[in-house]
C-alpha cells in the first residue's frame, strides 16, 4: 500500500501512531502513539526490546521496509515479559525468515529528488531444519533542494549501508536463531552550497551526523519436554552505537558558532522465559528474569552526560481462558485439560507483574492487568491498566534541539520517568448487505508520576529539563471504521483526538507540536486477478500550540503571530502491476497536495545570531511537511514467486490446540510448504505448496510421522503412544 522504505514510512495507513519530521535541518523523525512521544512506546524487533538510547533519533530508519513482514501494535498495559519500559504501548516488529522467503528478492526505488534505494534478499534453506538469509539495503540522496528558498537544504544528503545475516535451525526439540547487523549511516545538510552565506563572511551553517551500529541477537528455545505445553526460551543481544554530529560553521578554522556532539551505547540484554499451565490448559503461566545494561557517554558543548544502568528483574504472567461451557461440561474439560482450537473464550485475563532494581533508585515494580470480554464472536470488549517505567536520555532523546541556538540547562538530577496506563477497546464485526465490517472504539488515558519535562516555553534561548512538579496526562480517543465497499474495495475511516497537558514551570500547558484532532481516509483495491493494487490515503492533521519565539516576530508568517498552527490535508496514492515471472512495478506519489510549511527554520538568514534584534535560529518548530510533493516509481522481483501455489486439504485425527500446532508446525518445516491452516471442525488441514519442492505425499507422511492420521496413510504407533493424553 506504500512504498515503505523504512519502519518510519510504515505507519501510513495507520490511525494509532503517528510519524513527524522532528525539525527541519536533521531528517530525524519521532512516532507518536496514545498522544505520546515514540519514546514511550517500547519498540521491539521479533519479541526483544531494540532501537533505544542512542538510536532514538534514527532508529526508525534502521529497519528497510523489505526487511519487514509483520507489524504487531499492542495499545496501552501491554506485557510484561520484554521489559518495562513500555508506558503507551508496544510495537513489536517481525522481519523475512529465510526459512519462508524466497532464494532472492530485490527492490529498487527511487524519486525524482534523486532519493534511490537497493534492497537484496538472500535465503537458503540446507535442511529441512536449517536455513539461512542475508539481509542487504544502501539508500543514497545525492542533490540538494531548497523549495521554499530560505537557504538550507530541505533534507540532508544521506547515504546508509546496512547488512543483516540471519541462521536459524528449527529441530525437533531445540530452536535457535543467530544473526549480526552492521549499519553505516552518514548525513550532511544545512546550508546550500550555492546558496547564501550565514552572518560569517564565506561561512555557511552546516550539520554532519555520523553513525555507526553493530548488533548480535541470540535466541534458544527448548521445547522437548515431555508436556507439549512447556517451553523454555532465552533471548539476548549486544549492542555497539556510536555517533558524531557537528552543527554550525564549515570553516574549520574559525571561531564562528559551533556545536559539536558525540555519543557511545555499549548495551547488553538477556531474558529467561519459560512456560507451562496450572491445573490444566486454561491456566498458563509464564515466568523468567532479565538483565538489562547500558553505559552511555554523551558529549554536546559544554554538558557531559555519563550514566551506567544495570536493570535485574523478575516477572511472571498468568493468563486465565473461559469458554463458556455448562458446569458439567466444564468439569470435563477441566480433567481432559483441553479445548477446541476454534473457539473463542468468553473471558479472558492476563495479570502480571515484574519487579526490576535499577542501580541508584532501587525496586520499581510493574503491575499489569488485561481483560477482554466477547459479548459474541463478532463483538469484543477490552480493557487494560498498567505501569511502566523508563530512564531518559535527554541529550539522544532532544537531538532536534542541537543544532539550534538553544542551550540545555538541567537544573536537578533527573529521576525515572513513572507513569499509568487505561484503556478500554470496544470492537463491532457486522454485515452491510454482503460485505464485511468493523467498528473499532479506544479510549487511553495516561497518568504520570513523574516525567523529563522538556520545557521550551520557559525561555526561548534554552531547553530545560527538570522533573515533573505537578500533574501530566494524555487522553486518546480514536474511532475506527473499516468497510469492504464492494468486492476487494477496502475503505477505511479514523478519526483522532488527542488531549495532552503537562505542567511547565508551574502552569498546566497543551503539549506543544502536537495536533487535538487528525483524521484518516484510506482506500485499497486489489483487481479479481490480483494483477492490479491502487491505494490512496487523506489525512486531515489539527492545528497544533507553537512555542514561543525571542525577539522580532513582525517579519514571521501569521501562524506564528496566532502561536498556532493552521489546520492542513495530506494526500498519498500508489498504484502496482504484478506482472508474470515474479516482477512487480509501482508507480505513486506523496504530498500530492504540495502542502509545504512556510518559513519551518527560524532566523534561516542569520544562522549564527550575530544579530541580536533578530529572532533566534530555530528548526524544530515543524508541525508539516518540508518537502512538496514527491514522486517515486520501483521495481520487487521475487525469484521464485512465478511458480503457481497448489493447494491441497488432508484429513487428519487431530482432537485439540497441541494437535493443530503440531501439524501446522510439521508441515511448515517441509521446503515448499507456503502455508498450513488446521481447521478443527472438521480436523482437516488445507496446505499451499510449491509443487517443484513438495509433493502431498511428502505432507501426507510427515503428518504420519508426527504421529497422526493423514487421509489413508497410518499414524505411526510409536509416536502415537508418546502424545499427551488429550492428543489421543
Amino acid at each position: 500500500k506504500a512504498p515503505c522504505c523504512n519502519l518510519s514510512e510504515s505507519f501510513e495507513t495507520n490511525a494509532t501512531v503517528d510519524v513527524n519530521f522532528t525539525d527541519a535541518v536533521t531528517g530525524a523523525k519521532e512516532i507518536e502513539m496514545l498522544g505520546l512521544r515514540g519514546i514511550y512506546t517500547q519498540l521491539m524487533i521479533e519479541n526483544r526490546p531494540a532501537l533505544n538510547g542512542l538510536a532514538t533519533a534514527y532508529g526508525l530508519e534502521y529497519l528497510p521496509g523489505t526487511w519487514l513482514e509483520s507489524i504487531q501494535i499492542s495499545k496501552g498495559a501491554s506485557t510484561v515479559v520484554n521489559g518495562p519500559r513500555s508506558v503507551t504501548g508496544q510495537i513489536n516488529v517481525e522481519l523475512v525468515k529465510p526459512d519462508k522467503a524466497p532464494p532472492l528478492f530485490v527492490n529498487l526505488f527511487f524519486n525524482h529528488q534523486t532519493r534511490s534505494e537497493a534492497n537484496i534478499q538472500l535465503a537458503h534453506r540446507f535442511s529441512p531444519q536449517f536455513s539461512t538469509g542475508l539481509l542487504l539495503h544502501g539508500n543514497y540522496f545525492w542533490r540538494e533542494f531548497d523549495h521554499n528558498h530560505d537557504g538550507f537544504m530541505d533534507n540532508p544528503l544521506r547515504r546508509q549501508l546496512n547488512a543483516l545475516s540471519r541462521w536459524n535451525y528449527n529441530g525437533k526439540n531445540v530452536e535457535s536463531q543467530f544473526s549480526v547487523q552492521g549499519l553505516i549511516d552518514d548525513r550532511q545538510g544545512g546550508q546550500m552550497s550555492g546558496g547564501h552565506a550565514g552572518h560569517g563572511g564565506d561561512s555557511l551553517y552546516r550539520i554532519g551526523i555520523d553513525t555507526r551500529r553493530v548488533e548480535a541477537v541470540f535466541k534458544l528455545g527448548y521445547i522437548g519436554f515431555a508436556q507439549p505445553y512447556k517451553s523454555l526460551g532465552f533471548q539476548s543481544s549486544a549492542t555497539i552505537h556510536d555517533m558524531g554530529a557537528r552543527f554550525g560553521s564549515d570553516l574549520a578554522a574559525t571561531s564562528l558558532y559551533n556545536r559539536r556532539y558525540k555519543g557511545t551505547q555499549y548495551s547488553a540484554y538477556a531474558n529467561l522465559i519459560y512456560e507451562t499451565i496450572l491445573f490444566n490448559t486454561f491456566h498458563k503461566i509464564r515466568t523468567g528474569a532479565s538483565f538489562q545494561f547500558d553505559r552511555y557517554r554523551e558529549t554536546f558543548s559544554d554538558v557531559l552526560y555519563e550514566r551506567t544502568e544495570q536493570v535485574p528483574g523478575a516477572f511472571v504472567e498468568y493468563t486465565y481462558d473461559y469458554f463458556g461451557h455448562d458446569h458439567e461440561e466444564e468439569e470435563h474439560h477441566h480433567v481432559e485439560g483441553e479445548h477446541h482450537e476454534d473457539e473463542v473464550p468468553v473471558f479472558t485475563l492476563i495479570g502480571a507483574f515484574r519487579l526490576d532494581y535499577l542501580n541508584g533508585y532501587g525496586l520499581l515494580p510493574v503491575p499489569r492487568l488485561n481483560l477482554k470480554y466477547a459479548f459474541s464472536e463478532k463483538s469484543v470488549l477490552r480493557a487494560s491498566a498498567g505501569r511502566g517505567w523508563r530512564t531518559a536520555n535527554f541529550l539522544a532523546e532532544n537531538f532536534a534541539y542541537l543544532p539550534g541556538s538553544r542551550r540545555f540547562v538541567v537544573s536537578e538530577a533527573l529521576r525515572p520517568e513513572v507513569a499509568w496506563n487505561y484503556g478500554l477497546n470496544y470492537t463491532q464485526n457486522f454485515r452491510l448487505g454482503l460485505r464485511e465490517g468493523s467498528v473499532s472504539v479506544d479510549l487511553y488515558r495516561t497518568d504520570f508520576e513523574n516525567q523529563v519535562v522538556v520545557d521550551l516555553d520557559a525561555s526561548p534561548e534554552e531547553v530545560r529539563l527538570y522533573n515533573l512538579d505537578g500533574i501530566s496526562f494524555a487522553n486518546t480517543f480514536i474511532l475506527t471504521w473499516t468497510q469492504e465497499v464492494v468486492k476487494d474495495l477496502e475503505l477505511k475511516l479514523a478519526y483522532k483526538f488527542n488531549d495532552v497537558r503537562t505542567t511547565y514551570g508551574g502552569e498546566l500547558q497543551t503539549k506543544p507540536l502536537l495536533p487535538v484532532h487528525r483524521g484518516l481516509a484510506t482506500l485499497y483495491y486489489v483487481t479479481p486477478n490480483k494483477a492490479w493494487e491502487f491505494s490512496a490515503t487523506a489525512q486531515l492533521v489539527g492545528s497544533q500550540r507553537l512555542p514561543e519565539v525571542l525577539g522580532s516576530t513582525s517579519g514571521l508568517p501569521q501562524y506564528r503571530l496566532d502561536r498556532r498552527s493552521p489546520v492542513y490535508p495530506l494526500f498519498n496514492a500508489q498504484v502496482t502491476w504484478r506482472l508474470r515471472n515474479g516482477l512487480d512495478l509501482y508507480l505513486g506519489a506523496e504530498n500530492v497536495g504540495n502542502y509545504r510549511q512556510s518559513e519551518p527554520i527560524i532566523g534561516a538568514s542569520d544562522p549564527f545570531n550575530s544579530d541580536p534584534a533578530r529572532p533566534r535560529f530555530d528548526a524544530t518548530s515543524v508541525f508539516g511537511p518540508i518537502m512538496g510533493t514527491m514522486g517515486y516509481a520501483g521495481l520487487r522481483y521475487s525469484l521464485d514467486s512465478w511458480v503457481p501455489l497448489r493447494e491441497v486439504r488432508i484429513t487428519t485425527s487431530a482432537r485439540c490446540g497441541m494437535c493443530k500446532d503440531a501439524i501446522e508446525g510439521a508441515l511448515l518445516s517441509l521446503q515448499g510448504v507456503k502455508s498450513a491452516v488446521l481447521n478443527m471442525t472438521d480436523k482437516t488441514v488445507t496446505v499451499r505448496y510449491n509443487p517443484k519442492k513438495v509433493s502431498p505425499e511428502q505432507m501426507r507422511n510427515r503428518i504420519s510421522a508426527t504421529g497422526y492420521q493423514a487421509d489413508d496413510v497410518p499414524r505411526d504407533d510409536a509416536v502415537y503412544q508418546k502424545l499427551p493424553a488429550c492428543c489421543k
